[in-house]
């Protein structure tokens, strides 16, 4: 048994104690972005306000409510962003959202400015949204319901060009309702033709897949997850894949064992007889030097 010390597994005591406090830390975060902290705009009309950053903790919710004909620069972080029942509103989002999640509800004649990461902007019911992102690689996913006119466009990459909506999707789409049918969408490369989709939720995703930009509708698989037809395929295709490896990695494995097996038998059968034949040896030797019986 070798005295050499094992690794230890798993993460040390002072690790888990960080991980430990950034997981409350998230906890407090969403905790602010569901409502129970949150600093509100409500009711605005015709003004231009510019959220300075410590004009509230970071841990609250910014939300734009019932604003109109309204302009509003955000520099100050936040939880996550919520835009609800706006109308002719510009929004220039600079500062960080520490959840990476931005929402718009209701409102119609939206333009919005992204100059942070945003890994998911939920669009729902909303009507002439034109959204922005300075940099395309800020971008995550946007998923979308119920929407008219839905521009979403890369200040750095003009060749990555959205525009979708309801009467879009219908002539793509004739089986699905596209009005309550969510569809998602993202960045990184998509090709424009889609799967067929076999159970349908209330999304519409877009992604960027292979550097071209995707509008799927979304599929609920049994345990409900959210997922589009193209994704799926992918991962079954990817589980294949393992599956075939691992088999392969275990048929090279059987040989060698076998190997190794009837290695260890011949060996075994080698040393028992040569022990053998020492024994014998040794009972020749003894028998001849044995001393002569005496005479009479």
């Amino acid at each position: 048994m070798s005295d050499q010390q094992q690794p230890e597994e798993g993460p040390r005591p002072a690790q888990r104690q960080r991980m430990e406090e950034q997981l409350q830390f998230a906890k407090h975060l969403l905790a602010g972005a569901r409502g129970k902290e949150a600093h509100t705009y409500e009711g605005l009309k015709s003004e231009h306000i510019t959220v300075e950053e410590g004009a509230f903790s970071p841990r609250c919710a910014l939300i734009i409510a019932d604003c109109e004909d309204c302009t509003i620069d955000v520099e100050a972080r936040c939880a996550k962003v919520s835009i609800q029942s706006c109308s002719n509103l510009k929004l220039n989002l600079k500062g960080k959202i520490i959840t990476h999640m931005v929402e718009a509800n209701k409102s119609k004649g939206l333009d919005a400015i992204i100059h942070v990461p945003v890994g998911t902007l939920q669009v729902d019911v909303c009507e002439d949204c034109d959204v922005v992102f300075q940099k395309k690689a800020d971008f995550g996913t946007a998923v979308w319901v119920g929407c008219h006119n839905f521009r979403l466009s890369f200040a750095d990459s003009e060749d990555h060009k959205l525009h979708t909506g309801v009467n879009r999707v219908r002539e793509e789409y004739p089986e699905v309702d596209v009005d309550k049918c969510q569809f998602k969408g993202g960045g990184g490369g998509a090709r424009k033709r889609y799967g067929k989709v076999v159970t349908l939720g209330e999304d519409t995703k877009v992604t960027v897949v292979e550097d071209e930009l995707l509008n799927e509708p979304l599929m609920r698989l049994p345990n409900s997850f959210p997922t589009t037809q193209r994704e799926h395929n992918a991962f079954e295709a990817r589980r294949e894949r393992n599956m075939q490896r691992l088999a392969d990695h275990l048929e090279q494995l059987m040989p060698q064992r076998q190997q190794q097996q009837q290695n260890g038998d011949s060996d075994a059968g080698d040393d028992a007889g040569d022990e053998r034949s020492q024994q014998q040896q040794q009972q020749d030797s003894g028998d001849g030097d044995a001393a002569p019986p005496p005479q009479e």
